[in-house]
């Protein structure tokens, strides 16, 4: 379930209308934790040591809730000086929720603040229950406080400390506050908090100054859509198509979904057909794809996949990609989906069949376009070309530019031939961004944008009539450190520039963990936030025009947490997705959500700076194309809240800032509706969270009348649809109506009832347009009001 409780420094909870209120102070816990390696296997009391930092004082004692869904039993949790065991202060935790819960802990606040001695060892301990409550086990987990608050300690050691007082046997130690005279080596249970003042955050968005215009946001169906969505009970995919696609609010004002606005469609290769034989183990990563033995086409295959792509298409997603990893197996040189050891990296394709490749990747575009109405704007040819794909753990072909170039040339005749005159080739899915660039010793599908688009060169297709262009790469592995993150990015936008190409990221989730994380301990928010960040770099250092995720959904396994999916799936039976199972939202997912939820189609990155810390606090700001809002997305990877204050500045034609709405995403909350304040009052980032802040824009000035807009047109009634006879709508959002070809009034909350007119401004009629995603309305003087 999605949990909204707002966590303050008095741990209050507010409702999601109400304005936020501001924290004058800081509330931070002494040690951070990764919920992933679990213990509770032992009676007793365990814990860690600390040396305190000049002017501490603890206000807060606390233990280890792992699921954040409250604990079996209450327990003790004791701060004492490590050696004598003198009591510095000790609570009861109670079961259940009722203790306040924030960074994975249930908190008692003490009756007074205590204030520790610099430079003294102390130890926070809590008792423990064999069989009871999960608590982090002694493998670096819990991080060290000097790694997030080093004005506040230091660690004695490396590691964990081995007992409470390091070096001694329990013998003649005296007894510590929790009545025991040995602590159980470095496992954390307790904790301890404290509080700063809360820092402000000055950011400015220069709306003058404009970068990319976002296409879209996106994610993939490979692997596991196909078995979800062909055997799972209705009502449990119904709720995966609703938050994955759903750009629609609950009552409170929170969303129902992250609203992507693209779609990649897995064109599979024909692996499923060899079963077993296919060399690839995990069944889910096996293809159906359209062909057959015969070199006929069978539609009925790769249902599961249609059924996510049509639900996709109701809820209005407006990019479809169609990509392929591998070519049919019938076309592939050793009759599989990837390639024997030792083929080298050049292609898997036979060399008679670079023609039949690109009439069936034109041909499934051609199907879905006449037969269910959707439209490939993009056909994806080739993935990650530079790899040899010799594991068969999955379908794929390495490729050099030169067959990539032939391939597309093929391609761009089999679309020629089938009028698909919406579809493009999009190229080239590089595995990593610096695969894009110029290399002194390049393998042969590296260099792309120059091998492929500059025009001297022998693989050159960026004069072909269906190529976009645009060159794609994925986002893996170019993200050990926030300097590689920046400048690769920034390296691919200067060439990409160069070319007058756009880039865009679609694939990423995250390989590898702990190497990654700069410190962080990787726990679910954790890796959250991490990918955010990666989203957030790649629009604002690689100036990507769309963005996509990988895998939307998968099994929880190896302790991979969330690192590759957006929806947890659980297999009723075994891992087996093909009996069924239920599904959840996870953290990534709604961080993610912070910017596609928000960031529509024809949105303009505008200049923003203050939020420019990759280890800190990091934002961008973004323009809807009719200058009625603007949305700016910050992710707070840092170990404080902050509170952000933000000046907007050259905003176009008068406007001036209004309101501004915030959705956050953190420990606590799920891209939920926290309320509104005015243009420049501060907005809370808590630690660890994705915020999105959208700021109304309206004219300066008297804010316009609704009753009447006459300039001597016919009156009409605004009906549902059809006509004026359907009867009245009724609107609370704010909305903007559109009258001759260029000018937009913004009208305040009102409701449209039998006594309110509008007028039509223009011969052909009007546009009313709504920011809450009420569906556009258009009058015609023939047919009426319609709902497009």
């Amino acid at each position: 379930m999605r949990n909204r409780t707002l966590l303050f420094l008095a741990f209050a909870t507010m409702g999601s209308a109400a304005v936020p209120a501001l924290q004058a102070e800081t509330f931070e816990s002494l040690y951070l934790y990764n919920p992933g390696s679990h213990r509770n296997n032992f009676d007793g009391i365990v814990g860690v040591e600390f040396v305190a930092a000049p002017d501490v004082e603890i206000t807060h004692l606390g233990f280890y809730d792992a699921h954040g869904d409250g604990l079996a039993a209450e327990h003790e949790v004791g701060l004492f000086v490590t050696g004598t065991g003198e009591e510095v202060a000790k609570v009861t935790v109670p079961a259940g929720e009722a203790a306040p819960y924030a960074s994975f802990c249930r908190w008692v606040e003490l009756d007074s603040p205590v204030a520790l001695t610099e430079g003294t060892s102390y130890t926070v301990g809590a008792v423990v229950r064999d069989g009871g409550d999960l608590w982090v086990g002694s493998d670096g987990q819990a991080v060290p406080p000097s790694r997030f608050n080093s004005n506040v300690t230091t660690w004695l050691t490396d590691f964990v400390v081995g007992r409470w007082q390091a070096g001694t046997t329990s013998a003649g130690v005296p007894a510590n506050t929790l009545g025991d005279n040995q602590l159980n080596r470095g496992y954390l249970a307790g904790n301890a908090a404290y509080t700063t003042p809360t820092e402000e955050l000055s950011v400015t968005v220069d709306a003058g100054t404009e970068h990319q215009t976002i296409r879209s946001f996106g994610a993939s169906d490979a692997w596991n859509v196909e078995f979800v969505g062909e055997y799972w009970e209705e009502a449990e995919k119904e709720k995966i198509a609703e938050w994955l696609f759903s750009t629609e609010m609950d009552e409170e004002g929170n969303p129902l979904g992250i609203g992507l606005s693209r779609w990649r469609y897995y064109i599979g290769s024909g692996s499923a057909q060899l079963g077993f034989d296919s060399g690839i183990d995990l069944e889910q990563r096996r293809t159906e794809g359209f062909l057959t033995d015969e070199l006929t086409y069978d539609w009925d295959r790769q249902q599961g996949q249609n059924w996510f792509l049509e639900k996709a298409a109701e809820y209005g997603v407006e990019e479809f990609v169609g990509f392929a990893v591998s070519p049919p197996v019938q076309y592939t040189i050793n009759g599989l989906s990837y390639p024997d050891e030792g083929h080298g990296l050049q292609s898997n394709l036979a060399d008679d069949h670079y023609g039949d490749f690109a009439d069936y990747l034109a041909e499934v575009a051609h199907h879905f376009e006449t037969e269910k109405g959707i439209t490939f704007d993009y056909i994806s040819p080739v993935n990650e070309p530079q790899y040899d794909w010799e594991d068969p753990g999955q379908d794929g072909s390495p490729w050099t530019n030169e067959e990539i170039a032939r391939l597309v040339r093929e391609l761009d005749t089999s679309i020629e031939e089938r009028n698909l005159d919406n579809s493009e080739i999009f190229l080239a899915e590089a595995g990593r961004i610096d695969h894009l660039l110029e290399e002194s010793d390049p393998e042969p599908a590296e260099e792309v944008i120059h091998d492929l688009f500059d025009p001297q060169s022998a693989s050159y297709v960026g004069d072909l009539a269906n190529v976009a262009p645009i060159v794609s790469y994925h986002a893996y592995w170019v993200n050990n450190t926030s300097e590689e993150i920046r400048t690769g990015r920034e390296d691919a936008t200067a060439l990409a520039d160069e070319f007058g190409l756009e880039l865009a990221q679609t694939e990423y989730s995250l390989l590898g963990i702990l190497d990654i994380l700069e410190g962080r301990p990787g726990g679910y928010l954790d890796i959250a936030m991490h990918q955010a960040k990666i989203v957030h770099s790649d629009l604002k250092y690689a100036n990507v025009t769309s963005w996509s995720y990988w895998t939307s959904m998968e099994q929880e396994r190896y302790n991979q947490r969330n690192r590759f999916e957006l929806v947890w799936l659980t297999a009723d039976s075994n891992f087996d997705l093909k009996t069924g199972g239920t599904a959840e939202p996870n953290k990534t997912m709604w961080a993610y959500g912070n910017f596609t939820r928000f960031i529509r189609p024809g949105y303009t990155r505008v200049e923003q700076t203050g939020a420019d810390d990759l280890l800190g606090v990091m934002g961008t700001s973004y323009m809807a194309p009719d200058q009625s809002e603007l949305v700016s997305v910050f992710i707070n990877y840092g170990s404080r809240p902050k509170n952000i204050v933000m000046d907007y500045q050259n905003l176009p034609g008068g406007l001036e800032a209004g309101d501004q709405h915030t959705y956050v995403t953190s420990a606590t909350m799920d891209l939920a509706y926290v309320g509104s304040n005015a243009a420049g009052e501060p907005v809370e980032a808590p630690l660890l969270s994705a915020v999105t802040v959208v700021t109304e824009l309206g004219e300066g000035g008297p804010t316009p009348t609704v009753d009447k807009l006459d300039n001597g047109q016919n009156t009409h009634w605004l009906g549902r649809s059809g006509s004026a006879e359907d009867g009245p709508i009724f609107v609370t959002k704010p909305f903007y109506y559109h009258y001759g070809s260029e000018t937009w009034v913004y009208l305040p909350n009102f409701s449209i009832d039998e006594s309110t007119y509008l007028y039509s401004f223009a011969p052909d009629g009007g546009w009313l347009w709504t920011n809450q995603d009420i569906a556009p309305w258009h009058w015609n003087y023939a047919t009426g009001w319609n709902s497009f």
